[in-house]
């Protein structure tokens, strides 16, 4: 027995297949067929081997009612036939190969229902005019973006994103960088719809875009309504409007624009533009032809780069946020009475998440005179040296968002040390419920000055201490006015860096943020403004 069919013989299998397939085969075929399939076991495999497939595409098929096949004759009306019309043709053509009798016919017929899948793709490719649709292949990748903003079908584009021949990116503002597999580059500039057509070729609908066509890589194509612009070993610049008026710039090469007819296809010769030459191309016609008008290329019109990546954002060493519990953030909580650490938990109406109006908070309630709520970052020499040497070197700055509900005796604070310096803020009440915060040690505004906060009553107020590298002192400021400068205090080496909660006094507060990091640059003075109050 072979072990494979010549192409000649392959063919014929394969029509035998259709034939039995399309109720067209003649008895003789029929004998034919099933001969050859108990003597060969290459025919029987390769017949095997297409029932297993046609089984699984049709079964998909008839699942997917919605889609329509460009057939005709036998398998249009087959492919129209509901599920049991399918299966009783099934069953028609195993009850006949069982009628036969042979072992072979039962193991055929046993094998038919799944069977049809590759018969059905076999007459397919043999019907005039059907073309297999395949998967687009990716020809380009988004390798940069800049405050991007995409219709809702491309909110998912990033940056690595492969996109393949045929895909429609609608930005609506931004830059984004896409790169061809040929190794160009072109920059779109939102508000923008730009068709990825293939691997040199792209369709600007609207917009504004910058090609950058490496050497070598001629021959790039950018598409618009009006006209198509083939690059010639160039950075070009291609501008779309909504009266698909298009203008092409030179900035460095040359490239060829070819204007469109009616059919969309080249009306007349090209043009030939080298850099800073351009082209405006009205859709608004004189005569037959489009109106043609030279213009200098500018480069100001279009953005060639995308500007430099922002300074990266320092890395925030404490923080806290929100409601989330600052156990979970790192922090250490710990009750103290007389300065002596108690082995309690406190109460859920004193310590716990809660949300005021829209904002979520963490809330510390100190019922009970001489206990004291602290969470702090406790101390590791290493730690503390890691903290004192970016303090020094780069300078830092100190988050906080709090109210105070209750507590005139100043009972919450936020706390930070380094070295034999700290930064003490105790924040409090008024009388008229208005929030005060209170500098313990040395400012401009003098020894333990205190500060009353207008309009603060029932709302959150956000603190900042911001200390430059070699500064004396942290400037302070009260919802981003600068209210004091020169702020510090001379102690002892401290065992907590960082450290916020209540005084052992009855009060209450919530907390939205918390937090410390080192300064990206120096831009206290840039903060300093607007006047100081008391």
């Amino acid at each position: 027995m072979s072990k494979s069919l010549p192409p000649k013989q392959f063919d014929e299998l394969c029509d035998l297949i259709v034939a039995l397939h399309e109720k067209s085969i003649t008895p003789e075929e029929r004998e034919r067929l099933e001969a050859w399939i108990c003597r060969d076991e290459a025919a029987r495999r390769i017949y095997l081997q297409f029932t297993h497939l046609y089984a699984n595409l049709r079964w998909r098929t008839m699942q997917e009612p919605d889609v329509t096949l460009p057939v005709s004759n036998g398998v249009e009306a087959a492919s129209r036939k509901p599920i049991l019309g399918f299966l009783g043709d099934v069953c028609d053509w195993g009850g006949d190969f069982l009628s036969r009798g042979t072992i072979i016919s039962f193991l055929v017929a046993l094998g038919l229902p799944s069977a049809m899948v590759l018969i059905l793709v076999l007459h397919l490719v043999r019907q005039p005019g059907v073309q297999v649709s395949t998967p687009s292949a990716v020809v380009a990748r988004v390798t940069q973006m800049h405050d991007c903003v995409w219709d809702q079908e491309g909110s998912s584009v990033q940056v690595g994103a492969d996109l393949a021949a045929g895909r429609r990116l609608r930005l609506h503002q931004g830059l984004a960088e896409l790169t061809f597999h040929d190794g160009s580059k072109v920059l779109v500039e939102g508000p923008a719809t730009f068709d990825v057509q293939g691997a040199k070729q792209g369709f600007l609908h609207v917009g504004r875009l910058v090609a950058h066509v490496p050497k070598g890589s001629e021959g790039f194509t950018i598409d618009t309504p009006e006209a198509t612009i083939v690059d010639l070993g160039t950075v070009f610049g291609v501008s779309v409007s909504e009266d698909k008026t298009v203008e092409s710039h030179v900035f460095k090469g040359k490239v060829e624009v070819a204007m469109h007819n009616a059919a969309g296809t080249a009306a007349e010769p090209p043009l030939h533009l080298e850099a800073g030459q351009a082209a405006r191309i009205s859709a608004t016609k004189i005569g037959e032809k489009l109106a043609v008008h030279w213009i200098t290329a500018n480069r100001r019109q279009f953005v060639r780069r995308l500007p430099p990546p922002a300074p990266a954002e320092p890395k925030i060493h404490f923080v806290h946020r929100g409601s989330a519990n600052p156990l979970d953030e790192g922090w250490t909580f710990n009750v103290y009475q007389n300065k002596k650490r108690l082995p309690v938990k406190p109460a859920p109406d004193e310590v716990g998440p809660v949300m005021d109006g829209q904002t979520a908070a963490w809330m510390l309630n100190n019922n009970s005179p001489g206990r004291r709520f602290q969470y702090k970052i406790e101390k590791t020499e290493e730690l503390v040296r890691v903290v004192a040497r970016q303090a020094e070197q780069k300078g830092w700055v100190l988050r906080a968002r709090i109210k105070v509900e209750s507590g005139p005796r100043n009972p919450c604070y936020v706390f930070f040390s380094a070295g034999d310096k700290s930064w003490p803020l105790f924040m409090g009440q008024m009388r008229d419920g208005t929030q005060r915060l209170t500098l313990v040690g040395h400012s401009s505004l003098g020894q333990d000055a205190q500060i009353h906060i207008d309009n603060s009553k029932d709302r959150f107020v956000d603190y900042e201490l911001r200390c430059a590298p070699g500064q004396q002192g942290a400037d302070v400021f009260v919802d981003g006015q600068c209210v004091a400068t020169g702020f510090q205090k001379v102690d002892a080496r401290s065992t907590v860096p960082l450290r916020f909660g209540l005084q052992d006094h009855v009060g209450k507060a919530m907390f939205t943020l918390v937090e410390w990091t080192p300064l990206v640059d120096s831009d206290a003075e840039k903060r300093r403004g607007g006047g100081q109050t008391q």
